[in-house]
């Protein structure tokens, strides 16, 4: 037996239908499965109320998002962070109906919209389904987010600078050099957004949010998401091979949620926490302190899925530049 994939598209064109969606349906033909056609999801038809989503199916896919999609909802928002067109995110059952899919994809653009560390320029697009249809089931379900971004002339003042930036780390002879100038580059243009943080807000002068990266350029401040996605915007588009982890840190209030980065020198993989390298002293003490460092060492502070990065080095890069004040 084959399957084809299904490309489901529901638009509000079709939301008549789609109050009482059709069930799948199999017609066999020798050993194949008829493709089953469903539209694009759109934004306006997920929150038009009596959507097809029955209350008790949404419940049932609600108590259930951790294994669905919710491990992989900070990818998604790493991908807004750096305006990407789209995300795919899998979902992780075995099967689903209809019905279950289109709750599935309510759950997650409902958050996204009310996430308010993501960018306000953003758009939410329509969402593509895809998988394969076997006995009234969907198996092998991935959904792919669409979006778009309202560019401001700030926002294309900030990817200008962006790309000043870039210019001068590809002028670096090595990787370890490039990293070391985005490292050095970040701390002595921003500082975290202490005061912010502390009286709970979340808005700049600029109207950018204090987890935005580009509110490090604009405002000089930010948390370490903030700190985490500016990293990794600029290494990205210097050719560095980058990735953002989300876990917690040990600070002097306690064990609190964090962000930091993993990145590729001379073919191995190492943690740098630009967040923590910003230590606000004088001359640049500390700004070395968690850059290109082993999971030995940042175990002693972070606490992360490590299963999630067996591939990195246990111990500090081995570089022949010793990291001092400014150097």
């Amino acid at each position: 037996m084959s399957y084809n994939l299904i490309s489901l598209t529901i638009s509000a064109l079709s939301i008549i239908s789609l109050i009482s969606p059709p069930e799948f349906y199999k017609v066999d033909i020798g050993k194949e499965i008829r493709p089953i056609k469903i539209e694009q999801v759109a934004p306006e038809y997920i929150f038009t109320p009596n959507n097809g989503a029955s209350n008790q199916a949404s419940k049932e896919i609600h108590t259930n998002l951790e294994n669905l999609y919710i491990d992989q909802y900070e990818n998604l928002k790493n991908a807004i962070m750096s305006q990407n067109p789209t995300y795919e995110l899998k979902l992780n059952v075995a099967e689903l109906t209809q019905e279950q899919i289109l709750a599935v994809i309510k759950e997650i653009q409902g958050k996204i919209q009310t996430d308010s560390s993501l960018p306000g320029s953003l758009v939410l697009g329509d969402t593509d389904v895809y998988g394969s249809a076997v006995n009234g089931k969907c198996i092998n379900v991935r959904l792919v987010f669409n979006f778009k971004y309202n560019k401001s002339a700030k926002q294309r003042n900030i990817e200008s600078k962006i790309d000043e930036i870039v210019a001068q780390v590809n002028q670096k002879p090595t990787d370890e050099e490039k990293v070391k100038y985005i490292n050095r580059y970040i701390v002595n243009n921003a500082r975290y957004a202490y005061e912010e943080f502390a009286a709970g807000k979340t808005t700049l002068p600029s109207g950018l949010s204090i987890f935005d990266p580009f509110a490090l350029l604009e405002d000089g401040r930010g948390v370490c998401a903030a700190y985490t996605k500016l990293f990794e915007i600029i290494a990205s588009k210097a050719g560095l091979e980058c990735k953002s982890i989300v876990g917690t840190a040990d600070s002097t209030v306690g064990w609190i949620s964090h962000s930091w980065n993993l990145v590729k020198i001379d073919g191995k993989w190492y943690h740098i926490d630009v967040t923590w390298n910003d230590t606000d002293l004088p001359d640049g003490y500390g700004m070395y302190d968690y850059f290109l460092i082993g999971n030995k060492d940042i175990a002693k502070d972070h606490k992360w899925n490590k299963t999630s990065t067996t591939f990195v080095s246990n111990i500090k890069y081995n570089g022949n530049t010793v990291y001092t004040k400014l150097n």
